[in-house]
């Protein structure tokens, strides 16, 4: 090979480096996570600040705009006769729910067992949930550690786009209550969150999301509030998504490559 032929491929070699230094600015699936992670985060505080059971099921619209179309299962007698299944339902249009976003649409919630009873079990269903200007669906079923703890199995999700239901994540979530607040303020309590994710975005980019510091969240907040979790999407560098220290605001800062990005999350 000449030296000019090998200057040429050197040109050609060098330039295709640059291009793909370049990929570690592409933020999509980050942003596709950090949008979706609100349609379905806050739903376990919600159930909780519900806490359903003998003498409270039919007490739904004091905590939060939702409905209670209906119940199935013996609710005198719960949990001994079994489960018991509440249609709740957001109205048309959208009202304000508790985490203070807009939403609407139908949930479905499942109870073997009170929230706070060790090993009690519960699953929240959602086909169609509309959650400001956003629409997902999901599954999610849940396993009470203890008083303060649950860990949450996010069985399937996802979110409408371009016309079509776009899967989004699974994997597992563990809620702990770290201060319960005031007993007569619904949606008072704080929570922590950590997670480990396995999901694509909305091209279809397989990701890994986890916690590296505990993620805060305010039953009364529509965002996370605090912490920070790592995306790592297929053949590109990892990013890291930093939701701030306590604010209520939906602004995220993503982390890449030594670059800050601002996101403000819808």
């Amino acid at each position: 090979m000449s030296r000019a032929w090998g200057l040429i491929v050197l040109a050609v070699l060098f330039s295709g480096c640059e291009k793909e230094e370049d990929g570690p600015l592409d933020v999509d699936t980050v942003v596709d996570h950090a949008y979706f992670m609100p349609s379905f985060a806050p739903v376990v505080p919600w159930l909780l600040a519900l806490d359903p059971g003998p003498g409270h099921w039919p007490d739904v619209g004091a905590v939060d705009c939702a409905v209670l179309d209906s119940i199935s299962g013996d609710t005198t007698d719960f949990p001994n006769s079994g489960p018991v299944t509440m249609y709740l339902r957001y109205p048309p249009g959208g009202c304000m729910a508790l985490d203070g976003r807009s939403r609407e649409g139908t949930l479905v919630v499942r109870l073997d067992e009170r929230t706070t009873v060790t090993d009690g079990e519960f699953t929240i269903t959602c086909e169609d949930h509309r959650f400001g200007s956003l629409r997902a669906r999901f599954r999610l079923h849940g396993t009470t550690l203890d008083s303060t703890r649950w860990v949450v199995m996010l069985d399937s999700s996802a979110l409408f786009s371009s016309g079509a239901w776009s899967p989004r994540s699974s994997g597992t979530l563990v809620y702990e209550l770290s201060d319960k607040g005031l007993p007569s303020v619904a949606g008072d309590e704080v929570f922590t969150l950590e997670h480990d994710l396995l999901g694509s975005d909305r091209m279809g980019r397989s990701f890994h999301a986890f916690t590296v510091q505990p993620l805060g969240l305010l039953s009364g907040c529509g965002w996370l509030d605090s912490g920070l979790e790592r995306i790592e999407p297929d053949q590109l560098s990892s990013r890291d998504l930093d939701h701030g220290s306590g604010a209520c605001d939906g602004q995220a800062t993503i982390l890449v490559e030594g670059q800050e990005i601002g996101l403000t999350i819808p």
